[in-house]
């Protein structure tokens, strides 16, 4: 429309409608908000751009009141705000969305090639142990990951783990595919319990990985937004911090700066991310993961969070509509 550029959001969680209704350009354009889920849009794409079609939100996925959530419609993004993991909790995946935007050529918060890359968990933990290797083990105390391609290929090496040296050694963690929440992961304290689980893992073809068990004291998250920082604590009984989870300010450190800025770097880029830490009864911080583009936003700093989010997206926004 003259006048105004489309921002596509992807988001289940937050309504951004109200959030840009009155924010416009330096050019003086309105921001018109098509807000849906990865599960909701078709995108088909040509060297001219993309049209998304969009259908209308349905039980238990309600519509946000007032909304074009409720209408079927079809667009031509000029901008994408990318909040959702593009792979849901039952391993359906929207990698073919991702591509439909990326040939669309559609610029977005994450960039979408940073979006497709970090799709697979195997992959983005590869590029941190290049982060390891350029800062050193001691600077970056990156968690050690066994790679397995699947139980069924497993099943003809009869000498596996190969490498034996450096598999992982018990009690560990094992983690299927690319799982996030906390979901696909499961404990295994002995042998015994590892034999279990591979009867498990034997019926898909799912990759694997392993890690150890460690005890910690709690676990903290360095995040950045645009050019914001921010480090908390989080706390909770269960070993995979997941549910009810507490929180708790912390100071940002030079080694918090070093991580993030290092990861940022990574993947051609990211303005939103996450890096996720165990501080250990010893007192090590071991860098866990990275987060990227759909890192959560807890509710003592969600108004804050989102509120850089927007800023970050209008600033994107103005860089490329009006220089």
């Amino acid at each position: 429309t003259e006048g105004s550029k489309t921002l596509l959001v992807i988001d289940l969680y937050h309504n951004y409608y109200p959030r840009f209704k009155d924010v416009t350009l330096d050019n003086g354009d309105k921001i018109i908000v098509e807000q849906t889920r990865w599960k909701y849009i078709h995108v088909e794409a040509s060297p001219a751009g993309c049209l998304v079609h969009i259908k209308p939100h349905v039980y238990p996925d309600e519509p946000f009141p007032w909304t074009s959530q409720k209408n079927e419609r079809t667009i031509r993004p000029d901008f994408v705000l990318i909040r959702n993991f593009p792979l849901d909790s039952h391993n359906d995946t929207f990698r073919s969305q991702v591509l439909g935007l990326l040939m669309g050529g559609v610029p977005a918060v994450n960039s979408l090639e940073s979006v497709y890359q970090c799709m697979d968990r195997a992959y983005v933990h590869s590029q941190l142990v290049k982060v390891q290797h350029k800062l050193g083990a001691d600077a970056f105390d990156l968690i050690p990951m066994y790679y397995y391609p699947n139980e069924k290929i497993i099943l003809s090496v009869p000498d596996s783990p190969l490498d034996k040296q450096n598999a992982t050694p018990y009690p560990l963690v094992v983690k299927v595919g690319s799982g996030h929440e906390g979901r696909g992961k499961i404990r295994a304290q002995t042998e015994s319990d590892m034999h279990d689980i591979r009867g498990l893992l034997a019926q898909n073809t799912e990759y694997f990985t392993t890690e150890p068990l460690i005890k910690f004291d709690y676990e903290y998250r360095i995040q950045k937004i645009g050019d914001n920082y921010k480090a908390f604590a989080r706390y909770h009984d269960g070993w995979k911090m997941t549910g009810d989870l507490s929180w708790e300010d912390m100071e940002f450190t030079d080694d918090h700066r070093l991580w993030v800025d290092e990861c940022a770097q990574l993947f051609g880029g990211l303005d939103v991310l996450g890096v996720d830490v165990l501080h250990t009864e010893d007192g090590r911080d071991i860098i866990l993961e990275l987060n990227d583009t759909a890192i959560g936003f807890p509710y003592p700093y969600e108004e804050e969070m989102i509120q850089q989010t927007i800023d970050l997206v209008v600033s994107k926004m103005n860089a490329l509509f009006c220089s």
